[in-house]
C-alpha cells in the first residue's frame, strides 16, 4: 500500500509539530482503503462516505489516488 508522502513535515523546522500531517495521513489511508472496498467506483465511494462526487474527485487528486 502506498504511504502518504510527508511533504508538510519536511518544510517544518526540526522538532516542530505539524498539526495537519496526521489528518492528511488519515484521509489518505481512509480514502485509499474505501476506494479499494468500492472496487475503484468513485460514485459508489462518494455515496458510501457521504461526500459530493466532485469534491471527492478533487480530494483524490490532491492525494494522487487513482
Amino acid at each position: 500500500m502506498k504511504r502518504w508522502p510527508r511533504m508538510a513535515a519536511e518544510s517544518q523546522p526540526s522538532g516542530a509539530l505539524d498539526f495537519k500531517a496526521p489528518r492528511q495521513e488519515f484521509e489518505y489511508e481512509f480514502l485509499h482503503r474505501k476506494l479499494l472496498e468500492c472496487d475503484g467506483n468513485i460514485t459508489r465511494l462518494a455515496e458510501a462516505i457521504g461526500l459530493e462526487r466532485s469534491y471527492l474527485y478533487r480530494k483524490l487528486k490532491s492525494y494522487d489516488i487513482q
